[in-house]
């Protein structure tokens, strides 16, 4: 139940109204959203075509993307071009600028661009990445020679769409190749057998 209640107030929360100057209800062929897996909020997102000299209008206005959020982002008037810049920033002035993004094909934008993690346990590391549209619920992770899976990494936390979790393994004395089991919140799951944690830095699902 806690599971279920943390998931159904993070998505209405991720159903944020359109930012932009003439946005709309629709997906036009340069729409995208920002996802914010960093651990500060967001209080500026500027997106410009490529062609200008200058910034435009921070899309936010008045609002925050707290982590772990996103936001879709509506481009209007701008024909079929493209190719835009992006640059986001969060609350203690990071910012990142993302140039000649061609938003006829890319539909998200992370911020950061990539998050470090701490390995603090020990043992080899992996990082499971939500490249899908529906939370993860479950996560197990088990040695190649296991004949069942071992306890979800998750508890009652879950992992929203376009964040990440690293996962330290430990105990294994070196073993390198497990299986990992992925599952969301529709019961939709994919099994990665015989991973390399020794040489694979990240398992992506889907």
């Amino acid at each position: 139940m806690i599971r279920r209640l943390f998931f159904t107030i993070a998505c209405a929360g991720a159903l944020l109204a359109a930012m932009a100057p003439g946005s709309g209800a629709r997906a036009g062929i340069q729409d995208f959203e920002v996802v914010n897996q960093g651990s500060n909020a967001i209080w500026y997102i500027y997106v410009s075509p490529n062609s200008s000299d200058s910034w435009e209008q921070d899309v936010l206005g008045e609002d925050v993307l707290m982590p772990g959020m996103k936001i879709p982002v509506y481009l209007n008037g701008y024909g079929n071009h493209c190719f835009f810049d992006i640059k986001v920033e969060d609350s203690q002035g990071y910012a990142e600028e993302y140039y000649d993004v061609d938003l006829c094909n890319v539909r998200t934008v992370y911020f950061p661009s990539s998050t470090p993690t701490t390995n603090k346990g020990g043992g080899e590391q992996i990082t499971v990445v939500n490249n899908g549209s529906t939370a993860v619920w479950y996560i197990h992770v088990s040695p190649n020679y296991s004949e069942s899976w071992d306890q979800d990494v998750l508890g009652e936390d879950v992992l929203m769409p376009g964040m990440q979790i690293p996962i330290t393994l430990t105990g294994y004395n070196g073993h390198c190749f497990f299986d990992v089991k992925v599952e969301d919140s529709n019961g939709y799951a994919l099994e990665y057998y015989d991973v390399n944690v020794c040489n694979s830095d990240y398992v992506y699902f889907p």
